[in-house]
């Protein structure tokens, strides 16, 4: 096992399953501006994919000890916030991972990560549906809210997305076969954004099996006190 920062106490470290192109957490890598608002998340993967935002008013505030996620950090998003890093580039298969909070009320459509080139869109729509995008729209049923784990596997007619189980599996159908050009965390380059938290984002180069869902999700559950299995 991995003894990497705050993983090890957990049971697993995300850094055993292959492919780890990614991870952003919020208690490592943070760099903050004069406000305490996150300018640089640093990729804790080693690959520097780090995440980033020049302009000031467009920054995540950040929460050093969120109830919401048992004490642990996260970032806060208002609907106009996001980081970026523009040097990722992944061919389909991927899959992304992300811890975050929404309520339960939306009226619009949130972005949570999304491509900047060529997209790869996990979305909670306005009628409270998780949708994923890679050249076509699809909606997967699924109307989690609140504090949630989502694991989108992206990867053409065969994509799926996983909500707070291993085994709630919504199949979207053929959401498109984009790459994955760039990451905008907490909206998509300012628009449709988030108003919730993120806590920790995660990018592998394939896709994650059940079993490998399960153990990620038994991460996120030891890590933040959330029944997800």
């Amino acid at each position: 096992m991995f003894a990497g920062p705050g993983s090890a106490a957990y049971g697993f470290d995300p850094r055993e399953l292959s492919g780890l192109a990614d991870w952003l957490k919020g208690d490592a890598g943070i760099v903050l501006d004069s406000n305490l608002n996150v300018q640089r998340w640093i990729d804790q993967s080693g690959n520097g994919f780090d995440a980033t935002q020049a302009t000031a008013g467009s920054r995540p505030s950040y929460n050093a000890s969120d109830a919401t996620w048992a004490g642990k950090p996260s970032l806060g998003f208002t609907g106009t916030q996001y980081l970026r890093n523009t040097s990722i580039n992944l061919p389909q298969p991927t899959t992304m991972v992300v811890f975050c909070s929404t309520p339960a009320a939306l009226g619009t459509s949130w972005n949570i990560v999304d491509g900047v080139t060529s997209r790869q869109l996990l979305q909670l729509n306005a009628n409270g549906d998780w949708n994923m995008y890679a050249g076509s729209q699809q909606n997967s049923s699924l109307t989690q809210h609140g504090v949630c784990a989502v694991v989108a596997n992206f990867n053409g007619a065969s994509s799926a997305i996983f909500v707070n189980s291993s085994t709630i599996n919504g199949s979207p159908g053929n959401v498109g076969t984009n790459a994955l050009t760039g990451l905008d965390i907490g909206s998509s380059g300012g628009t449709f954004g988030l108003v919730g938290s993120v806590a920790e984002v995660l990018v592998y180069s394939r896709t994650l099996s059940p079993a490998e869902v399960s153990a990620v999700l038994g991460y996120g559950r030891n890590r933040y006190g959330q029944p997800w299995s």
